[in-house]
C-alpha cells in the first residue's frame, strides 16, 4: 500500500541525486523533506525505500548533463527489431543455432524475436542495460 505522497528525485549534478518527499498531510501540503545528496540514483532510491513508507511512485528531474547509470537486466527480453551480436568461443567447432538458443534461454533471455546467423566467431558480451533514472535502454 502506498501513502500517495508526492516524491521527486532530482539530479542536482551529473550522477548526484537527492529526493524531495511531501510531508503529512499529503495532497495540498507544500511542505517537503529534502534528502541529502547521494552518489547515484540507485543509492537515493534505496535510502527512500529503507527510511520511508512507499509514496506510490515518483517523478525525476534530470540534470542537463545527465549521467546514465546502466544496470544489466536479468531475464532481459530483446525487443523485436533490435540486433544483438552474440559471440561464443567454442572449442574447435562452431555451436549450432539450437545450442545457442538453448544457452540463451537457460540464462533467462527471451528468444521469441531472436534471429541467429551462423558465424565463425561468437561473443557473449551483449546485454540489455537500462538506466533506472531515465528509463533509457540499450544493448
Amino acid at each position: 500500500m502506498s501513502t500517495g505522497a508526492d516524491c521527486r528525485f532530482i539530479e542536482v549534478a551529473p550522477g548526484r541525486w537527492q529526493y524531495r518527499l511531501q510531508e503529512w498531510p499529503y495532497g495540498d501540503n507544500d511542505q517537503y523533506e529534502t534528502s541529502r545528496v547521494f552518489p547515484s540514483f540507485t543509492a537515493a532510491l534505496e535510502d527512500l525505500d529503507q527510511n520511508h513508507a512507499n509514496p506510490g511512485g515518483w517523478s525525476t528531474t534530470l540534470h542537463p548533463d545527465h549521467r546514465h547509470e546502466w544496470t544489466v537486466q536479468e531475464g532481459a527480453q530483446v525487443p523485436a527489431g533490435v540486433e544483438v551480436t552474440i559471440r561464443i568461443k567454442s572449442l574447435g567447432q562452431d555451436p549450432t543455432k539450437e545450442a545457442i538458443l538453448e544457452l540463451l534461454q537457460s540464462g533467462g533471455i527471451s528468444t521469441d524475436h531472436l534471429r541467429v546467423r551462423a558465424a565463425s566467431e561468437w561473443d557473449m558480451s551483449a546485454r540489455i542495460r537500462t538506466c533506472e533514472a531515465c528509463g533509457e535502454s540499450k544493448t
